[in-house]
């Protein structure tokens, strides 16, 4: 009966070999990943949220390195496979949040990027009203040696005029082709400024919204990942002591700025030179006063 009340009901014939197992596999000291390098993968496997093919192929890869990671030898020990599960379910929760968020922030994008294109097209009909197609320059050109509308009107004031040797037909045409090239020259030029001035809003925007929004959700995701895989480390590994500066605030912003993409992810300062000086020679090259 003693016996019984000391093995707590278990058979004594199976105790000695559950200590025996112990001695075997003795506690873990390490996580098999360690956490700022599981905040680096969480985030590689956003890939897979991609509209790109080729990041998504790098999503795939993050993934196959998940199931690697298991199966490796080395983290077959009782404590590691019931850590990395805990991880994975904290990273399916995460990819969940992350992905929300991503098809969120690919929306804004689309908009912007439809209202650039609406305001491209916009240019474009006006650019086409003097353009070098057949409905365009070369209908007004026709207009102009007889079989327009602007050289009816003028034989109905003179009879005489828009023979090939009268020179007021000459002189009329001559006024015409320039005004005309004149008028392409300037709607082409029209159009450049123009586009790129939208360019530089559109990108202003992306900037702002990224800067001011997106980022930041971004950031706080993975902040409550790193708290979340703070506290399993803490539970699994309670000795593990290699990683201490990331329960220092400071030093867990500075993980966050390295992983998620710059603040000035649209427009950087040598960008907006570029464009500013692309439009500067343009119109200095047309001799235009901006």
């Amino acid at each position: 009966m003693n016996s019984g009340a000391e093995t707590g009901n278990v058979p004594t014939g199976k105790q000695p070999a559950k200590n025996s197992n112990d001695a075997a596999t003795p506690p873990r000291v390490k996580p098999p990943l360690r956490i700022d390098s599981t905040l680096h993968f969480a985030w590689g496997m956003s890939l897979n949220f991609s509209g790109d093919s080729k990041q998504v192929e790098l999503g795939k890869l993050a993934i196959s390195f998940w199931k690697e990671l298991k199966d490796q030898p080395s983290n077959k020990h009782p404590q590691d496979q019931d850590y990395l599960n805990e991880v994975f379910a904290v990273l399916a929760a995460y990819l969940r949040r992350v992905g929300f968020e991503r098809e969120v922030y690919a929306r804004i994008l689309e908009n912007i990027e439809r209202e650039r294109k609406q305001y491209t097209d916009y240019l474009d009909g006006l650019a086409d009203m003097t353009s070098l197609s057949s409905e365009g320059l070369i209908l007004r050109i026709g207009s102009f040696i007889g079989v327009g509308s602007l050289a009816e009107v003028i034989r109905q004031f003179d009879p005489a005029a828009g023979s090939p040797g009268d020179i007021n037909f000459v002189v009329i045409l001559a006024a015409g082709g320039v005004g005309l090239f004149v008028a392409i020259l300037l709607s082409k030029v029209f159009r450049y400024i123009q586009v790129r001035k939208k360019e530089r809003e559109m990108l202003k925007k992306q900037q702002e919204y990224w800067n001011l929004f997106a980022r930041k959700k971004f950031i706080t995701g993975l902040e409550c990942l790193l708290k979340d895989l703070k506290t399993l480390v803490r539970a699994s590994y309670p000795n593990y002591k290699d990683e201490d500066e990331l329960w220092d605030d400071n030093i867990s912003e500075k993980l966050m700025n390295r992983i998620v993409p710059v603040d000035d992810l649209y427009i950087t300062p040598s960008h907006a030179v570029w464009i500013k000086e692309e439009v500067e020679k343009t119109v200095s090259r047309l001799k235009l006063v901006p």
